[in-house]
């Protein structure tokens, strides 16, 4: 569906109860366009098109839809097969050759088949036409149902749905298909008593008394309307007398309507009262807004200004505490750790032995302990190698040395080897003894920069700087 006038089809959708299930349908695609446009931007193909717009008023917003150009064009956008359908505006005796027939003489141009037809519309207070045109040649109108076939359809419906057994979804189908076979019966009926009057119309019948009919219909209808108009007149006299005078309620409720107007002016003037001084106030909330602001500018550079000073301090305290302290007592710990592993542990004591006396009575032996014996009952054996092998002595005294994980982790940390043997100790010392006399220059040559960069720091040279130099020391040792 394409429509131009978003608004109107907003309010459809709102107000118009019978449109609900349309526009819900999940198979509408609704587009706000011109459909002129829309058609000619893109190539595609229908099998039905209706167009329900305004009547082709020249100088109108629609008059361009009702050509036959445009109905030659919609016509390639047709289907084999395909349908048009237009409304055609007044249909009636009176009024049918003003856009009706125009158009049923426009679309015969182009289409090959064309069918007229019309149905009365109580609101527009006469009878409304549409035009049907086919594509092809030779097609039939399209089959009329009669009344009775409607109500033998229901009759039909309601038996099956009595005497058999169906699903909730089948029985639901049925009764819609009823319900929509009864609403449009009166149609039907009313398109089928039109269709026998125009059988019965003589076309040889005398223009005259043809006049004459038409006169007398309207004739009826002036008379009828008359009547009506009679009976509106003693409706409002009737209302007239029950209501009596009106002129002081009608005085009154002017008096109260210019009381109205002046409070509505009042409140005016205090609502533009109110808006300038809101103006007033947003532009003074502005004003403390940017001396607030202001001041916090202040006090954050004073703050800062603090902060670094602090910063500064604790520089300069940093500089007192030695940066290699650390490392020298690692290494110092680490030499005494090394000497406790060759130190000897001093004179062996000799047991002085004495000689056990024993009271053995004459004649008998003692037997002398298995150490303190001189001879072998049994030559031992030479012991054999095992094949493949050769048998090694440990030479010199050198003991091994059993370590740890922290003692692995002591030595890795001032990357040397842990030693093996205790003839590993003194090439250990030695390097160790190098690395403290490394720290100790560096502990020196910290003595000597420390006064000068805690005079920088103090007069004022980047304190990151500082920092820097006095870090070079660990930098360089990573």
């Amino acid at each position: 569906m394409v429509d131009i006038d978003g608004d109107v089809v907003r309010f459809c959708k709102e107000h118009l109860d019978e449109n609900h299930a349309a526009f819900a349908d999940p198979r509408l695609e609704l587009v706000i366009d011109d459909a002129k446009g829309w058609l000619e931007q893109r190539d595609l193909k229908f099998d039905v098109i209706i167009m329900d717009l305004d009547d082709p008023l020249e100088g109108g917003p629609c008059y361009q839809l009702y050509t036959t150009e445009f109905y030659a064009f919609l016509k390639s956008r047709l289907n084999p097969g395909g349908i048009f359908v237009t409304q055609s505006g007044q249909s009636g005796i009176k009024q049918h050759h003003l856009v009706f027939s125009p158009i049923n003489r426009t679309l015969k141009d182009v289409f090959p088949n064309v069918f007229a037809y019309n149905q009365h519309v109580f609101s527009f207070l006469d009878e409304w036409g549409w035009n049907m045109a086919l594509t092809e040649e030779g097609a039939a109108a399209p089959p009329s149902v009669s009344p009775e076939e409607i109500d033998k359809r229901i009759a039909d419906i309601e038996f099956n749905m009595w005497t058999a057994s169906h699903s909730l979804k089948d029985e639901q189908k049925f009764i819609k298909e009823i319900s929509e076979l009864k609403r449009n019966r009166p149609k039907v009926a009313t398109i089928k008593s039109k269709e026998a009057s125009v059988a019965s119309f003589d076309p040889r019948m005398d223009m005259k008394e043809n006049i004459a009919a038409i006169n007398a219909e309207v004739s009826a209808l002036r008379d009828g309307r008359r009547t009506i108009q009679e009976a509106l007149s003693e409706l409002m006299e009737g209302r007239k007398a029950e209501m009596g005078d009106m002129g002081p309620v009608i005085q009154q409720k002017e008096e109260i309507s210019k009381k109205i107007q002046e409070k509505m002016a009042e409140r005016n003037t205090l609502r533009d009262e109110f808006r300038v001084k809101t103006d007033e106030y947003r532009k003074y909330m502005d004003e403390v807004r940017v001396e607030r602001q202001k001041k916090y500018v202040e006090e954050k550079e004073a703050r800062d200004k603090e902060y670094e000073i602090i910063k500064r301090q604790r520089a300069v305290e940093k500089l007192d505490e030695q940066p290699h302290i650390e490392k020298i007592t690692l290494i110092e710990q680490t030499m005494a750790f090394c000497k406790t592993l060759t130190a000897s542990k001093g004179p062996e004591e000799k047991e002085e032995k004495k000689e056990a006396v024993y009271d053995a009575p004459e004649g008998a032996e003692v037997m002398v302990k298995k150490e303190d014996r001189d001879e072998f009952w049994f030559a031992p054996l030479k012991a054999k190698g095992k094949k493949g092998k050769t048998a090694k002595k440990e030479s010199g005294s050198a003991k091994p040395i059993k370590h740890n994980a922290e003692t692995f982790k002591l030595f890795d940390s001032l990357k040397l080897d842990a030693p093996i043997t205790t003839d590993d100790i003194p090439a250990i010392l030695e390097k160790l003894e190098a690395q403290l006399a490394d720290y100790n220059g560096k502990v020196k040559e910290w003595e000597e920069k420390r006064e000068e960069m805690k005079k920088k720091i103090l007069d004022g040279i980047e304190v990151l700087e500082a920092e820097k130099e006095a870090g070079e020391a660990e930098k360089t040792e990573e």
